[in-house]
């Protein structure tokens, strides 16, 4: 399907040089350059010196105190931000392309710069690459992350921080993607550290790993997993596929995330042989065999099971958990851990994650000592704030608002207040519909059978129910306008990566209590639908109408699509810039997300679309089961390209 581009904007003004971060309170670095240079053109140094938060300890005779934020760069600075960037793993070629592009009459060619400073390590991969690097693999030297802790008695916090005491040769290979400063990164064996019996000593397990390939580990979300092979095949979040003997060799160890289709045990050595397992172990396959544009592999992808991760994080300094707590250090990016938007994320004693009391207390104050030194995606504060679900609504209704689009009313209830009748009732930190309330109004016809599920849906709605499925104070209930047209018409599922529309599925449930999904790639306009409900007295209008209709024109099917297209960009942008705006730099939606898209219409039947949930996390269903295979692997592929570039060449869009 086409992306025609939005309407062009006016030029905008063109300004040559640099500028740099006048806070000399510390030494500010910009992600994107990898060097203490912003360009000039647009205002990207400026938003972020005012950024109070990226300065916590700015104050007089800082400049940035008196509000002069930024200043132009000097000449003579250069040769030190050149330094800098090849020394963070930047060609020269990319050097090159970004001087030209802001200084007049550069000249390309390492021949043509400046004369450079040493670099701050001392010797270059090439010229000894079994002791070169940001650090020499010392046993005997230690780096510690924090101040030392003052005289007194110990806090628990700083017991944790305590944590970060690391041999540097650990330290050395977790930083060594972000300032490597040749061709060649260390890395560790990933096959080494799957499980506590295949641990070996550290320093023997160092390899040489292609440029920009970033090191990635895969902890499978507790919330997916399933005991036996009949549970996972009625999971929407598993997909069947045909695996290879070297993507089985790499997921062994993934016991409860995968099952054989049969049970033939001469078939395990089989190419080909038909397996199911979730989605996202399939994403990470996925993602594993990325290749750059150089021809490099984009990932080079290890996997852990959650028990293991979670034991090494609640007590690390157990020697049965060091090495695999420095192997978990080791990585640029971790994809997984525990889901704060699913419902078994609580202290309740059938918690999937089995994490409790003291023991999950330790683990997030672990957790976020790990994200000092490793990315996390989607990063965990943005988890957190999806988990809530309600601190999203109000951004969906100011851009539905600005928009003149009709929305259902969401209201957070207060525990023991009124709970209006007639809406339907849902939970902030849960999945799928485990917590989600129906009104009785929703249950069609009449006799035994639909009043009894009416007298059902009733003795749900009330506060004793409500608290008998609520484990944490910070899950809250809301009461939301029941929108019919959700159940008769369905919703459009719309996974957008990197800005831009992927793939949509519409999904409806059935009477026969079964999910039904279908890819869509024609839209009916708004004003068809329109015209369809003011005559759906004498015709029904059902999914099937809305659908990959088969009837209209050209101009009928390009002007659907642009309708429900104006609406996914205008929400995205909007979502971007309220999230971005605290901290100035870019959400996770920026990379991968779904939105769940229905349709409501107003008194006088005029249709909006409207968003219904926003889907970003690691346990996001992606409806695999129902597209075929080539458009699942496309998406995929998409989604591996379009992180690897996030990590590569744009500002920091994990920014906490």
């Amino acid at each position: 399907m086409s992306h025609s581009s939005d309407k062009p904007r006016g030029p905008r003004r063109r300004e040559e040089g640099f500028e740099v971060c006048n806070h000399t309170c510390q030494k500010c670095t910009n992600r994107r350059s990898r060097s203490i240079l912003w360009a000039k053109e647009g205002s990207s140094c400026g938003r972020h010196a005012r950024t109070s938060s990226l300065h916590p300890e700015c104050r007089p005779p800082c400049p940035a105190a008196s509000n002069l934020y930024t200043r132009s760069a000097a000449l003579r600075e250069y040769p030190k931000a050149i330094r800098d960037m090849l020394d963070a793993g930047r060609t020269s070629p990319s050097i090159d392309d970004f001087f030209s592009k802001h200084v007049a009459n550069w000249r390309p060619g390492r021949q043509n710069w400046p004369k450079l400073p040493p670099s701050q390590y001392m010797q270059a991969f090439d010229s000894d690459q079994s002791s070169a690097g940001p650090s020499r693999v010392e046993d005997s030297e230690m780096e510690v992350d924090d101040e030392e802790e003052e005289d007194g008695e110990e806090e628990e916090e700083d017991q944790v921080k305590r944590l970060t005491i690391v041999p540097r040769h650990a330290l050395s290979v977790a930083h060594a993607s972000r300032a490597a400063s040749s061709r060649y990164l260390l890395a560790a064996r990933p096959s080494d550290f799957r499980t506590p019996d295949s641990l070996e000593p550290y320093p023997s397990a160092l390899k040489l790993v292609e440029p920009h390939t970033y090191k990635l580990l895969y902890v499978p979300d507790a919330s997916r997993e399933h005991r036996t092979r009949d549970e996972a095949l009625s999971d929407l979040a598993w997909v069947k596929r045909d695996l290879t003997k070297d993507q089985l060799e790499a997921i062994k160890d993934m016991k409860g995330s995968y099952y054989k289709v049969r049970s033939m045990e001469d078939d395990l050595a089989t190419e080909g042989v038909t397996y199911w397992l979730t989605e996202w172990l399939w994403t990470i396959i996925c993602l594993s065999e990325h290749k750059t544009k150089q021809g490099h592999n984009g990932f080079d992808v290890s996997y852990m099971l959650w028990s293991d991760f979670k034991e090494t994080l609640i007590d690390p300094r157990n020697p049965a958990n060091q090495t695999r707590w420095e192997f978990i250090r080791s990585h640029d990016i971790i994809i997984g851990g525990m889901d704060y938007t699913v419902g078994g994320c609580y202290d309740h004693p059938s918690s999937c994650y089995d994490l409790h009391g003291n023991a999950r207390n330790v683990y997030e104050a672990t957790l976020l000592i790990l994200a000092r030194v490793v990315k996390f995606w989607p990063p965990i504060p943005q988890v957190r704030t999806a988990a809530h679900k309600w601190l999203t609504t109000p951004i969906l209704d100011m851009i539905a608002a600005a928009n003149g689009w009709r929305r259902p009313k969401t209201t957070v209830l207060t525990p023991g207040g009124v709970i209006p009748t007639g809406t339907m009732l849902r939970r902030s930190h849960s999945n799928y519909g485990d917590f989600v309330i129906l009104p009785p109004e929703s249950v069609v016809g009449d006799g035994a059978v639909a009043d009894k599920k009416r007298r059902q849906l009733e003795g749900h709605r009330s506060w004793s129910e409500l608290k008998s499925r609520t484990s944490s104070g910070e899950q809250r209930w809301a009461s939301q306008e029941y929108v019919e047209t959700l159940k008769t018409l369905g919703e459009w599922r719309c996974f957008v990566l990197g800005g831009h529309i992927a793939l949509v599925v519409h999904t409806i449930y059935k009477p026969d209590e079964h999910w039904e999904g279908k890819r869509v790639w024609q839209f009916k306009s708004l004003r068809q639908i329109r015209e369809l409900w003011a005559n759906r007295k004498s015709v029904p209008v059902t999914a099937n109408v809305l659908v990959n209709p088969d009837s209209g024109d050209r101009l009928d099917r390009t002007e659907g699509w642009e309708d429900f297209r104006d609406f996914v960009d205008k929400t995205y942008k909007g979502l971007v810039t309220q999230e971005s705006n605290p901290t100035g730099g870019k959400c996770s939606l920026t990379v991968f997300f779904r939105m769940d898209i229905g349709i409501i219409f107003d008194a006088e039947g005029n249709p909006s679309y409207f968003v219904n949930e926003i889907e970003r996390t690691q346990t996001m269903s992606m409806w695999l089961k129902t597209v075929e295979d080539t458009t699942n692997r496309t998406m995929l592929d998409t989604f591996a390209r379009i992180l690897h570039t996030h990590m590569t060449e744009l500002d920091d869009i994990y920014t906490y």
